[in-house]
C-alpha cells in the first residue's frame, strides 16, 4: 500500500514516507511527578512526525484509571507540538492536575528533538502507572 501525504502547507509528497513502527514500547508513569519526566525523545533530522496510539492506566490499589487514544507530535520547523484527542475510557489526560488519577503530557524541543515528558497527581504510596504505545515515525526525506 503506497500512502502519500497531503502537509498543511499545501505541499503533496511525491513518493510514500518512510515508516518506522509496529513494535509496543511502554513506558512508567510515575506517581506524585510535579517537574515533567521524559517518555520518549524523537529527533527531527531523522523524524518530521509521529502518530501514537496509546493506552494510559493507573492503579493505586483501591481506584483503576484507564484511558486509551491517540496523539500526534510534529515538528513544524522549529519546535515539536503534541495534539492529543480521540479519547475513550477514564479523563486521565488533562491540561492540568486536579485529581489523584490526572496526567500532563507535554512536549519540549531543543536543538531539533522533540521530548514527550508527563506530570501525574498523586495517587497514594501504592501505584501502578503505565503507557504502552504504538509509535509511528515517519522519516523526513
Amino acid at each position: 500500500m503506497t500512502r502519500l501525504i497531503n502537509f498543511p502547507d499545501g505541499l503533496t509528497s511525491a513518493s510514500a514516507p518512510v515508516v518506522s513502527a509496529g513494535t509496543q514500547e511502554d513506558f512508567n508513569i510515575n506517581n506524585n511527578q510535579v517537574a515533567p519526566y521524559a517518555l520518549l525523545a524523537i529527533d527531527a533530522a531523522e523524524y518530521k512526525s509521529a502518530f501514537i496510539d496509546f493506552e494510559i492506566s493507573r492503579y493505586n490499589g483501591s481506584f483503576e484509571f484507564r484511558q486509551s487514544g491517540s496523539a500526534i507530535m510534529s515538528y513544524d520547523g522549529t519546535d515539536w507540538v503534541l495534539n492529543i484527542g480521540n479519547y475513550q475510557g477514564d479523563d486521565i489526560i488533562q491540561d492540568t492536575i486536579t485529581s489523584l488519577e490526572h496526567v500532563v503530557l507535554s512536549v519540549a524541543t531543543l536543538a531539533g528533538v522533540g521530548t514527550l515528558s508527563h506530570t501525574s497527581g498523586n495517587m497514594a504510596t501504592v501505584h501502578f502507572g503505565k503507557m504502552r504505545t504504538i509509535i509511528t515515525r515517519i522519516s523526513a526525506i
